[in-house]
């Protein structure tokens, strides 16, 4: 679980770091490798290796109760849901404004360029 909050908070950091350096007017560090990419790319794999770990956990737990009867719940699962579901939402708003936000910027900055 460490690892995926590491890898998705990095991705949102990267994000935020590259749209700032756009937002203020410097150029990208990368033409090919943007910010979004990157960010994108690194919390899809936060989320994906959450939602694995969570299937994994889910299958141990299984095995777990067959063999024992007195079992209580996990708060680890509990936990892992929480957290898929925060960052599905947290990506689905943060990208779709901030994207927008960047495409509008990008749209000023060529009709200026071009005026």
């Amino acid at each position: 679980m460490k690892k995926t909050l590491t890898l998705s908070g990095l991705g949102f950091v990267a994000y935020r770091f590259f749209y700032s350096r756009i937002e203020s007017g410097n150029a990208p560090l990368l033409e090919s490798l943007n910010g979004r990419v990157l960010g994108i790319f690194l919390i899809s794999l936060g989320i994906f290796g959450l939602f694995q770990a969570t299937i994994q956990h889910i299958r141990n737990y299984t095995e777990l109760k067959i063999q024992h009867d007195k079992v209580g719940y996990s708060v680890a699962l509990v936990q892992s849901v929480i957290l898929l579901i925060f960052f599905i939402f947290v990506i689905a708003v943060n990208f779709k404004i901030l994207g927008y936000l960047y495409y509008l910027h990008y749209e000023y900055v060529l009709l200026k360029e071009y005026s």
